[in-house]
């Protein structure tokens, strides 16, 4: 996930949101990402915007950015790509629909967690 500043409100789903390049809460626009590393190469794969809800379109439906990954994950499988392993940071490493979505795939994951959290092995 990253995010960018942006002045106004005339950018579709621009918002008061945390935005990941600047640290902090600003006015701007959030979009989710998967990057594939090739020969210490990494490139952008996929990029998904994140609509938040106070402006979301009447043909638009909400979803969070976990389950955007999580689609991405599942789209990228059914294409047959070859995932060696996810990397994320804690927003999606704390998210048990985005990690069910990577066990449910079958796919090796190095997720990141808050240490005010715990992890519940998988049986």
């Amino acid at each position: 996930m990253t995010g960018d500043r942006k002045k106004g409100k005339k950018t579709d789903y621009v918002n008061r949101q945390y935005l990941g390049s600047v640290g902090k809460v600003d006015n701007g626009i959030v979009s989710v990402n998967v990057y594939k590393v090739y020969e210490n190469i990494t490139f952008p794969l996929i990029t998904r915007t994140y609509k938040p809800k106070d402006r979301l379109k009447e043909k638009d439906k909400y979803k969070t950015k976990t389950e955007i990954a999580a689609e991405i994950v599942e789209e990228l499988v059914k294409l047959g790509f070859a995932i060696k392993v996810v990397l994320s940071d804690s927003l999606y490493g704390e998210s048990s629909d985005f990690i069910s979505s990577l066990n449910r795939n079958n796919l090796e994951y190095v997720v990141a967690i808050r240490n005010n959290h715990g992890v519940t092995p998988a049986s």
